[in-house]
């Protein structure tokens, strides 16, 4: 593996940027389970909303609990991004 694709792989043990999207809306007093992430909620032509999580987390177990408390919101999961460093200003 090159270096240059290893260098946008998680950092093992470390913190990592991440963008998470979901059908629906996070509740206001829910916010808080979701840690230092910056969330933006908006609507689709549809009408259906559509949530956004950005932010860096500490290690896996961090993203995994992050995706279980959407999951337990019954929130559909429409993708998660690993934000290699050169994309922390997104």
């Amino acid at each position: 593996m090159s270096t240059e694709a290893r260098a946008s792989l998680p950092a093992a043990g470390g913190t990592n940027r991440y963008r998470i999207r979901a059908q629906g809306r996070v509740a206001q007093v829910w916010l808080d389970a979701f840690e230092n992430m910056a969330i933006t909620t908006g609507v689709a032509p549809d009408g259906t909303y559509l949530t956004t999580l950005n932010g860096i987390l500490p290690d896996q177990a961090a993203l995994i609990g992050i995706l279980n408390i959407l999951h337990d919101l019954q929130l559909e999961l429409l993708g998660v991004e690993f934000l290699p460093e050169r994309s922390m200003s997104d």
